[in-house]
């Protein structure tokens, strides 16, 4: 922990701590830093990786933007604005220390939604759907009531809950391969009949957990364990655009897509997500919040690289932005 006060006594400078045993070395915390005062320590931590940290005297330079633990995949990162108050990091429903591979972007989308939750007050009525890839083990990071669902059945299992339930919040998070590969079903119908969900979609393009297979997201052109040579439209299709599909179905009342590749996008997203459920309140029918992520390792990039790579390849296909605003407007 690196805690002091300025000369004199009279203001106190930011708190900053990293937590090297919990970083897992993948560099997003020293990519955002815009005082570049966060590098990579010279000793290794257990997990064999040089955790990041600040640089000699580099409090005295730090502006507590936060930046450095808005982007911080794995909570390992603290900061404390004590002249606002204001604090960026792990959020008190945030559970465990989560196994995702260094730079994914799984862990910064579980502290959203942690943050939203705690926010809005609502965790006691709330519960999540979890799906079946990268995103099953939500349950054991975020603390509220979870429901496992089937592979490509989180829709299908939330709605069940919604009818049995209709005081509750119930939200699912899924994966491209779950929601527009084996439940694209499951996905369209929800939609067309309203449900009031709350769809957390990750858009990563590829099958991260079970080795790197062509997703239906998958870009053309790019390289998989099944389509080697890269996907082609004549011999694999075209990626399926699956926020567009669902948002021209009457039942769905908002539909956004957006990204956590950096400090300003993960703000971005942190509204749009906070927008879902207020608009889930308001109008009892189904949201979506399509979330570009990298997999460096199902990529085979850095984690930076990965994040570069989103910005230049997905961005033209899988365009950000506000696809259907809700009915009077967007929630606030």
């Amino acid at each position: 922990m690196t805690d002091a006060l300025v000369s004199g006594g009279t203001a106190l400078l930011p708190r900053v701590e990293f937590d090297a045993a919990r970083c897992k070395g993948c560099g997003l915390c020293i990519e955002a830093c815009p005082e570049h005062i966060v590098e990579f320590e010279h000793v290794f931590n257990q997990r064999g990786v040089q955790p990041a940290h600040l640089v000699h005297d580099g409090l005295a330079q730090c502006t507590a933007c936060g930046n450095c633990a808005v982007v911080c995949p794995d909570s390992a990162v603290e900061v404390e604005n004590r002249k606002k108050p204001l604090k960026y990091g792990r959020n008190p429903l945030r559970v465990g220390d989560t196994h995702y591979c260094p730079g994914c972007d799984e862990g910064t989308v579980h502290e959203l939604l942690a943050e939203v939750i705690d926010e809005l007050g609502i965790r006691e009525v709330t519960v999540g759907v979890a799906s079946v890839g990268c995103t099953v083990f939500a349950y054991r990071y975020i603390d509220i009531d979870w429901h496992q669902a089937a592979h490509g059945r989180a829709t299908s299992v939330a709605w069940g809950i919604e009818c049995q339930h209709p005081e509750l919040r119930v939200f699912t998070l899924q994966g491209d391969g779950d929601l527009a590969g084996i439940g694209i079903g499951e996905t369209i119908h929800a939609a067309a009949r309203g449900d009031p969900t709350v769809v957390v979609f990750l858009n990563n393009g590829i099958y991260g957990m079970t080795g790197g297979q062509m997703a239906p997201t998958t870009l053309l052109g790019q390289k998989t364990t099944t389509s080697p040579a890269g996907r082609t439209a004549r011999l694999q299709g075209s990626p399926i655009v699956m926020t567009e599909i669902m948002a021209a179905q009457a039942g769905c009342s908002f539909a956004v897509r957006t990204s956590v590749h950096d400090a300003p996008a993960i703000r971005r997203t942190k509204k749009y997500l906070r927008q879902a459920f207020l608009n889930q309140e308001k109008n009892r029918s189904l949201s979506v919040v399509e979330i570009l992520s990298a997999c460096p390792s199902g990529w085979k990039l850095e984690p930076v690289d990965a994040h570069q790579y989103l910005v230049k390849e997905m961005f033209p296909i899988y365009k950000p932005g506000v696809i259907k605003e809700p009915p009077g407007g967007m929630p606030r």
